[in-house]
């Protein structure tokens, strides 16, 4: 009996427990706070942090708490961190000499001015001295030698790979009087012993434990923090205790969005499940109208068909006029579907239109109830 009783008290304190949860579910979910609705952090304090002892750093691990590590990027000695050296292949303008091996010769210009430019030999003037120099050679008298050799082409002409300047591009710096640094590869930094870059030469780094925090860079408190910090405006104990407190703060603040938007996207959820269901049972509802209506319909016809069909046995003195009006009552028919198919089929049923003027005049008071009754007996 007691084992009972106590399993039975054990299966209330669990109800009674499921539905507390159940009712603080609905309650916070009937009061959804916007994700962008303002935080009050001002109570928030950042917990004891063993690895730094609540200072909010640590040594650095590069340089064991130094400032200085020989993994540093420092400039380069051989280009003096720039990264290029001048080029010693050219003549220090980016230029060097014509590798046709042009010379400097007097060219008569289209003017008639004899101006000085680095020339070259013309490969016109090659074939014509390898075919005829030797002929023209035997020919001591000018003309005789006019007539058998052709007169000899202009024998030099401007160098078209310098333009007649005797100078080209520099092909090794191409024109810029500079060649990468061979040491550095054109970064102009290499490994040595100088600031560490892991703590900037100070030794210490934030506690990877209470003051850090990712994308915390992108938030304002921060900036400000950094720029303080960075221009020797607050000291590193205060900026590393502003650190921890403000990663307490954003860690906070970043929990309580998300459960904003947890609740929100929950909320979402269950409204739409209940808008799913509110159009499925109004799809069903009008389904089943439709289909309804559509055997209400086919049973009107039915109907119709039936009254019509009472109508010519009326008419042809099959049936008599109160087994007719019994049939009608049988079918359940409204009197205004049984007058308006009546007055449809008035005009091919002589009898039925006979009867309906009856009535007609009853209804209008042209007749008393005897004579009423007297001619709907004779029908």
């Amino acid at each position: 009996m007691n084992y009972q009783v106590i399993r039975g008290l054990r299966g209330f304190c669990l109800a009674m427990a499921a539905g507390l949860f159940f009712s603080c579910y609905v309650i916070a979910g009937e009061d959804l706070t916007p994700i962008d609705a303002p935080i009050d952090v001002s109570q928030i304090k950042p917990d004891e942090c063993r690895r730094c002892s609540a200072k909010g750093y640590a040594p650095c691990p590069e340089c064991h708490g130094k400032g200085v590590s020989r993994n540093a990027l420092v400039n380069c000695p051989d280009c003096d961190g720039k990264g290029k050296i001048p080029c010693n292949k050219c003549d220090k303008d980016g230029m060097m000499d014509c590798p046709e091996n042009c010379k400097e010769r007097p060219i008569t210009g289209t003017d008639g001015e004899k101006t000085k430019v680095f020339c070259v030999i013309t490969d016109e003037w090659r074939a014509w001295d390898k075919k005829w120099s030797r002929i023209a050679e035997k020919f001591i008298d000018p003309i005789a030698r006019a007539k058998k050799v052709p007169e000899a082409p202009e024998k030099y002409a401007p160098c078209a790979k310098c333009s007649g300047t005797g100078k080209v591009k520099c092909k090794h710096c191409d024109g810029t009087k500079e060649l990468e640094c061979k040491k550095c590869k054109g970064t102009g930094k290499i490994k040595g012993t100088g600031t560490c870059p892991a703590c900037g030469g100070i030794g210490k780094i934030a506690c990877p434990d209470c003051a850090t925090l990712e994308n915390l860079g992108e938030t304002k408190e921060f900036e400000t923090l950094k720029k303080l910090h960075d221009q020797k405006l607050v000291d590193d104990e205060t900026y590393y205790q502003k650190l921890r407190l403000l990663v307490a703060q954003e860690k906070y603040r970043r929990e309580v969005i998300a459960k904003r938007r947890t609740a929100i996207e929950e909320a979402e959820r269950i409204q739409a499940e209940k808008d799913k269901e509110k159009n499925q049972e109004a799809q069903s509802k009008a389904a089943e109208k439709a289909k309804e209506e559509a055997v209400a319909q086919a049973g009107n016809k039915e109907i119709e068909e039936k009254i019509k069909a009472l109508i010519m046995g009326f008419d042809s003195n099959l049936l008599k006029l109160d087994v007719y009006k019994q049939k009608l009552r049988e079918l359940g028919a409204s009197p205004e579907v049984v007058e308006k198919i009546e007055t449809e089929q008035a005009a091919e049923a002589p009898r039925l239109q006979k009867y309906l003027e009856l009535k007609q005049q009853f209804k209008d008071g042209k007749i008393d109830m005897k004579k009423y009754k007297d001619a709907m007996n004779s029908l």
